[in-house]
C-alpha cells in the first residue's frame, strides 16, 4: 500500500515538473527521457507513456513512439499502443521489431482478428 502510494505521488511530482516546464524556449530533452525510462523501470506506465508522447511530439524522434507503445502496452492501453506500434513500423518499415510485432498481434487478438 505505502509503495502505491509513493509510486503515485512521484509520478504526480514529477510529471507536475514537466508540465510546468514544458514550454519553454528550450526542450531539455535529456530529462524528459531520464523522467520517462524512471517511470518505465518504476512500473509508472502511464507516466512513461504521457512522457514517451511528449518526447516523440517535441522531437518527432520515431524511437520514442515505439517507448510509448511498449508502455500503452504494458500498461494495458492496447488501442493507442497498436496505433503506436503501426506509426513505428509504418515510418521505419521495419516488420521485424519483435516488440511492436507483439503488440499488433495483441491487438489483433483483442480484436477477435486473427487472420491476419
Amino acid at each position: 500500500m505505502l509503495r502505491a502510494i509513493i509510486r503515485v505521488f512521484w509520478g504526480v511530482a514529477i510529471f507536475s515538473f514537466i508540465s510546468m516546464h514544458a514550454h519553454e524556449d528550450t526542450f531539455q530533452q535529456d530529462l524528459y527521457l531520464a523522467i520517462s525510462s524512471d517511470a518505465m523501470s518504476r512500473g509508472d506506465f502511464e507516466s512513461a507513456r504521457d512522457g514517451y508522447l511528449l518526447l516523440y511530439e517535441e522531437t518527432q524522434e520515431i524511437a520514442y513512439a515505439r517507448e510509448a507503445a511498449i508502455a500503452a502496452a504494458s500498461m494495458g492501453d492496447v488501442a493507442n499502443a497498436t496505433k503506436l506500434a503501426f506509426l513505428y513500423q509504418n515510418t521505419t518499415q521495419d516488420t521485424q521489431d519483435l516488440a511492436t510485432n507483439k503488440i499488433l498481434v495483441d491487438g489483433y487478438i483483442r480484436a477477435g482478428n486473427i487472420k491476419k
